[in-house]
């Protein structure tokens, strides 16, 4: 029998974030040079934001900021982690804090290919503490470093203004079970208080070659005979399988208002027929007097 765990999701650290954005083409070069500083707007062109989570659950604001070079068609790329430095970041295993770029084909693509897709960040997590908290000597409790791969590879550089299409992460906190559901395909799925979902197994359906030979044990309960065949066990919707439906009760197939005309004419027909039946009996009886 399928086990239904009610106990508390547990959390998982993120291991893949994807920023899917448009940098707009026409944007100058910040008018300060030296690099990326999140505390001067004048280092950089926009910024955007996502949340990601530590191997305890706990979420940390990551800020993503975007600075034109240069070079045409190039950006550089900076990040950091609940409002602290931008030291406490490694990017693609460069020094710590150095700034990753990307760069943009003449149709406004990203280049890089899988090198873009899956950028190697690393975030020290206790860094992060100290600075928030103050404490030289502080630690976050979670697993440090926190690292995950960056995927850049949807960017644009079109002339269109900064916009954000999709900010995309794998990682969630601790939740609680919520409920399940039953899909018409048969998985059996668990809903969590975080919004994410857990496939507890499914629910198999069966035919027969002869259905109308199932032997018949009570109670909707029924099995196979030499007649109806062997079950064809499989998944709903596959083969000529049917589908599930969660929640509802199966009602009746019988038709009650045309049943109920059926059972009044009968009644109709049987009066007759009683009729037919007394009228004989009176003629009988009149015959038999008269003699």
């Amino acid at each position: 029998p399928l086990q239904v765990d009610t106990a508390n999701l547990p959390p998982s650290a993120t291991t893949e974030a994807e920023l899917n954005l448009n940098i707009p083409a026409n944007d100058e070069v910040p008018p300060v040079a030296g690099g990326i500083v999140p505390t001067n707007s004048n280092t950089y062109n926009d910024a955007t934001s996502l949340t990601v989570y530590d191997s305890l659950g706990n979420p940390h604001n990551m800020t993503v900021y975007f600075a034109k070079d240069t070079v045409s068609n190039t950006w550089n790329y900076n990040l950091e982690l609940d409002g602290t430095s931008t030291n406490n970041v490694t990017i693609n295993g460069g020094a710590a804090g150095a700034a990753g770029q990307i760069s943009f084909d003449s149709n406004g693509l990203a280049l890089g290919g899988v090198a873009t897709s899956a950028i190697p960040i690393t975030v020290d997590l206790d860094g992060v503490e100290q600075e928030v908290s103050g404490n030289p000597t502080a630690v976050s409790g979670a697993t440090s470093p926190l690292s995950f791969d960056l995927d850049l590879s949807r960017l644009t550089q079109y002339g269109n203004p900064f916009s954000v299409n999709g900010l995309i992460q794998d990682g969630f906190a601790s939740a609680r079970f919520v409920g399940l559901d039953v899909e018409n395909n048969g998985m059996v799925v668990s809903r969590f208080s975080n919004g994410q979902s857990s496939i507890l197994g499914q629910v198999a359906l069966a035919n027969f070659s002869n259905p109308q030979a199932l032997e018949n044990f009570g109670e909707t309960s029924w099995t196979e005979t030499l007649t109806s065949g062997a079950a064809q066990v499989g998944a709903p919707g596959s083969a000529s399988l049917g589908l599930l439906s969660s929640g509802t009760l199966e009602e009746s197939n019988v038709d009650m208002t045309s049943e109920l005309v059926r059972m009044i004419t009968a009644q109709r027909n049987f009066q007759a027929n009683a009729q037919v039946i007394r009228t004989t009996d009176q003629v009988t009886q009149t015959i038999i007097n008269i003699r």
